[in-house]
């Protein structure tokens, strides 16, 4: 797996806006349509989602050759790329996804194409980000533990992105969580995820949450993934560069709580 260096590299002679999803670097056919709906009815019981979203034009499966071709990289910085976003939607490399990882990268797509105000709706989300510094104001010590942990030099405008974030990976049943999740909840199954799937994985849920926020605060830099952890990286930052991570089960989805 290239080292946050090599990603950072990449991106500045590629494009400053494509985030990508990191993985092993051995070259492997392309899986067809058949191998990837597979994987993600294995995960996820039902191909919807997939279908919905390639439909709607949020997400494309493309070969690497084909990402180089549209201006998304070169061949050396698309290597072992699996899962790319360019700031409009996502790819599913499909020559570099294992048969076993497909629902996992599709998950970690949505999560960093769908903003947490587009999940939740504009009005909820600016009620949301009021209510974090309601609560700081009166001193709420889970979500002055999570201002706490934020970068220092993040811009003001992402802080309570960041706060959010850290509040959704550190205190699960806090209400401000509570409240990010159901909204996620709703939203996955708006395209597809059946109430199952959603009700038994809320460590999924919340990981989703988190890529949303981090995704809209630090998108000029690099979102990766090696199938195990999800890191986040900003160019000219290196502070940032692998802040956040999660684990990962070895179905491809995100390991229960």
């Amino acid at each position: 797996v290239a080292d946050t260096a090599e990603v950072n590299s990449a991106n500045k002679r590629d494009s400053a806006s494509v985030l990508k999803s990191q993985g092993p670097t051995t070259p492997k056919p392309a899986l067809t349509r058949e191998k990837i709906d597979a994987d993600v009815k294995r995960v996820l019981g039902t191909t919807k989602p997939l279908t919905r979203l390639i439909n709607n034009g949020a997400v494309s499966l493309i070969t690497k050759a084909e990402a180089v071709e549209r201006g998304l990289g070169t061949d050396e910085s698309l290597q072992g790329v699996k899962g790319l976003h360019d700031g409009t939607k996502g790819y599913l490399i499909t020559d570099e996804l294992r048969p076993n990882e497909v629902a996992g990268v599709l998950l970690h797509e949505i999560g960093v194409h769908h903003t947490m105000e587009k999940i939740l709706g504009s009005d909820e989300f600016a009620r949301l980000q009021k209510s974090v510094e309601s609560f700081a104001a009166r001193g709420d010590k889970d979500v002055l533990k999570a201002q706490k942990a934020v970068p220092a030099d993040t811009p003001t405008q992402h802080r309570a992105h960041e706060t959010l974030a850290y509040l959704a990976e550190q205190s699960a049943d806090h209400k401000l969580t509570q409240r990010m999740t159901d909204g996620v909840k709703l939203f996955l199954n708006r395209i597809g995820i059946p109430m199952s799937w959603i009700k038994a994985e809320p460590a999924a849920i919340r990981k989703i949450a988190r890529e949303s926020l981090l995704a809209e605060s630090r998108r000029d830099g690099a979102v990766t993934t090696d199938g195990k952890e999800t890191r986040y990286s900003q160019r000219d930052n290196e502070d940032y560069a692998g802040e956040h991570s999660a684990p990962m089960s070895d179905s491809g989805a995100p390991a229960h709580d």
